[in-house]
C-alpha cells in the first residue's frame, strides 16, 4: 500500500515476492530465512541508491525513518510524491537484480492530506488508489486515527462474545472461569492492534462501555 502526503508523510506498502517456484516443506523455514536476508540486502542497496537526499520522515533530530518491514511486506516512508516515486523505482530495480519482483496487485496507494493527485507508477503501470486498506489485520484509512479500526474490533469482539453465549449462561462454570475465557477469547479480539491506537478519552470510553456491557451479562448484573 502507499500513503502519500505533501504536508504530512507517505507510507508505501509493497509486497515483494519471489519469482514463482516450488519449495518443498522441509526447506520452507530455510527459504523464509533466506528470503528475509535477501530482502534486508535489497533495502540496504536501495538505501544506497537514494542516500544522496532526505527521502524518509523525520524520526529524531538527526535521523530519518525510511522504511518498516514485516514478513514479505515493506513500508516505505516519505514526505512527498517525488520521494515516494524515487523509492518505488529504486526498490523495484534492486529487487529485480536478485530475481525478485514487487506484486503490483497487492500494492495500493492511500493519499492523505495532499493536493498532489499524480499517480505512483511501477514499471510503467499506475498503482491503484484506495481510501482504506487492511494491514496486519488493522484498518488504515485516509482520515488517519484509529476510529475505523476500533469500530471493526468492536464488531468482531461482539460477534465472538455472542458465539459463547452458552458459556456465559452456564450454571456449571464458575465466575472465575468465565472471566478467564472472556479475557482470552474476547478481550484479545477487542484489543488486537491496540498498541498502534491513538488513546484518546473517547476511544477509551468506547472500549470500556463494551467491556462493561459484557461483564454485566457474565456477572448477571441488570
Amino acid at each position: 500500500m502507499i500513503h502519500i502526503s505533501e504536508a504530512d508523510f507517505g507510507v508505501l506498502y509493497l509486497t515483494v515476492s519471489a519469482i514463482k517456484c516450488r519449495v518443498c516443506l522441509p526447506c520452507e523455514e530455510k527459504y523464509k530465512k533466506l528470503f528475509q536476508i535477501t530482502k534486508d540486502e535489497i533495502l540496504d542497496n536501495c538505501g544506497v541508491c537514494i542516500s544522496e537526499g532526505k527521502h524518509g520522515i523525520q524520526w529524531t533530530a538527526q535521523n530519518q525513518l525510511d522504511d518498516l518491514d514485516f514478513a514479505d511486506d515493506i513500508a516505505l516512508l516519505s514526505h512527498t510524491h517525488e520521494q515516494m516515486q524515487i523509492k518505488t523505482s529504486s526498490l523495484a530495480a534492486v529487487s529485480a537484480s536478485v530475481g525478485l519482483n514487487i506484486h503490483k496487485g497487492e500494492t495500493k496507494i492511500l493519499k492523505y492530506n495532499t493536493k498532489n493527485n499524480n499517480p505512483i507508477t511501477l514499471d510503467g503501470e499506475t498503482l491503484e488508489d484506495v481510501e482504506s486498506f487492511t494491514y496486519l489485520r488493522s484498518i488504515i484509512d485516509l482520515r488517519g486515527g484509529s476510529d475505523a479500526d476500533i469500530k471493526v474490533r468492536n464488531a468482531k469482539s461482539r460477534a465472538a462474545f455472542l458465539q459463547l453465549k452458552n458459556i456465559w449462561n452456564s450454571k456449571q462454570l464458575s465466575t472465575n472461569i468465565k472471566l478467564t475465557i472472556f479475557s482470552t477469547n474476547i478481550k484479545t479480539v477487542l484489543l488486537y492492534g491496540a498498541e498502534t491506537w491513538r488513546t484518546t478519552t473517547t476511544i477509551i470510553k468506547k472500549i470500556q462501555v463494551f467491556i462493561n456491557s459484557c461483564l454485566h451479562k457474565i456477572l448477571n448484573i441488570h
